[in-house]
């Protein structure tokens, strides 16, 4: 385990999806790198939507990990924390109501053994994508325990 530091000299963050509107699926995110960290924390803010998320409309957030950056497969469940039922495994968020004028936030702990993860969006129903329907959502990652300190 690495020695403690202040929080700045030990962490990095890292803009994977940049708030925007997202009217479909995104299963093309940035990836983090995870070497060189012993811990990843993403982070997910959801804002307004113009979707009626309910029943036949959901947003699902899972994460995909890969060893070289290219060939990503589905989180097991026990690989993130927490885990939720989901379409796929790996699923940490479902919002399938309302979202509060004051948004939502999410957040997983990555615990696989990979060296990338990258979100997934993943969209269900009808109205996402319908006459420019969507959610405003961004997602980092928090990279933590740095093996080279400090981190710029």
């Amino acid at each position: 385990m690495a020695v403690t530091r202040e929080d700045n000299s030990n962490t990095k963050q890292v803009l994977l999806f940049p708030p925007a509107k997202v009217e479909a699926t995104k299963d093309n995110i940035a990836s983090a790198d995870l070497s060189g960290f012993e811990s990843a924390l993403v982070s997910v803010i959801l804002g307004a939507s113009d979707v009626d998320l309910g029943n036949n409309n959901s947003i699902q957030i899972e994460l995909q990990h890969s060893d070289n950056n290219a060939d990503f497969t589905a989180c097991a469940d026990s690989d993130i924390s927490p885990s939720v039922a989901g379409i796929n495994s790996g699923t940490f968020a479902v919002v399938n109501a309302a979202i509060a004028p004051e948004g939502l936030a999410f957040k997983a702990a990555y615990k696989g053994h990979k060296r990338y993860v990258r979100p997934v969006i993943r969209c269900t129903g009808q109205d996402h994508g319908n006459a420019n329907h969507g959610s405003l959502i961004g997602i980092n990652v928090l990279l933590r325990g740095s093996k080279y300190r400090p981190i710029a």
